[in-house]
């Protein structure tokens, strides 16, 4: 263990005005050891009071989560992705009797498939990186809106 705060460093002011060293501020110095500094700060002493701050400054490192890339459903094409929908349903999965419940569960997962295929294409529902900051309730109508 060793003192973070330099020794004989004064944090407190008796009621004669002699200052003393009653404060100590200890580390272990080790494998992670995040502080930075120790200091006391005259310039921040708070009014009638008799201790001094300490400040002390850490570093704590904080892995940054990144976001993958979302489609960005408010800016779709939806006339295109209409059109697209409809062309690849007609051409993949035409409509037909459903006799059985294999045949439905065959026919939603075409359906699925189809529908995450159109989305999918960033000519019609682009990509859009989200920020860590943004009003997820915000949209571009409400930006127009607000701009009138």
């Amino acid at each position: 263990m060793d003192l973070a705060l330099p020794l004989e460093m004064p944090t407190l002011q008796t009621t004669a005005g002699w200052w003393t060293c009653p404060d100590n501020i200890w580390r272990t110095l080790g494998k992670f050891d995040p502080l930075i500094s120790c200091t006391v700060s005259p310039s921040l002493h708070p009014p009638i009071t008799d201790y001094l701050p300490i400040v002390t400054e850490l570093e704590l490192p904080l892995p940054r989560a990144m976001s993958p890339p979302l489609r960005d459903f408010c800016l779709a094409n939806w006339n295109k992705f209409n059109k697209v929908l409809a062309e690849k349903l007609a051409l993949c999965s035409p409509a037909k009797l459903i006799a059985k419940e294999a045949e439905f569960k065959g026919k939603v997962n075409d359906l699925m498939a189809i529908i995450l295929e159109v989305s999918n294409t960033d000519k019609i529902v682009p990509m859009k990186m989200p920020c860590p900051f943004s009003k997820h309730l915000w949209n571009k109508d409400l930006e127009r809106l607000k701009a009138q």
